[in-house]
């Protein structure tokens, strides 16, 4: 149970970075510019994150991650900044 969210991730991901590679979008000649962009901003809500954690409304169901922590949040909170801004961008690019 506990890599459940962590697979879901994974799976998520896995179909955006295959289809990347497509001939007609050839995104992956764009992964230069677009890792600089996700680090700028992640990088602000990656900052941010643990500050929201101390409040008492935000949490993360513990049964649901792994127990790799980075600056205070789950390995999977930190995937999510980076696998769905890129699976949002090669899907976009598929209907340009």
């Amino acid at each position: 149970m506990k890599s459940f969210n962590l697979l879901m991730n994974f799976f998520s991901v896995i179909d955006s970075f295959l289809f990347s590679f497509h001939p007609k979008l050839n995104f992956h000649k764009l992964w230069n510019y677009f890792f600089r962009a996700l680090i700028f901003a992640s990088g602000i809500f990656i900052l941010c994150d643990p500050i929201f954690t101390n409040w008492p409304f935000w949490s993360f169901n513990e049964p649901y991650i792994t127990g790799i922590y980075f600056w205070e949040l789950p390995l999977q909170k930190v995937l999510f900044f980076v696998y769905i801004p890129f699976s949002m961008n090669v899907n976009f690019n598929a209907f340009i």
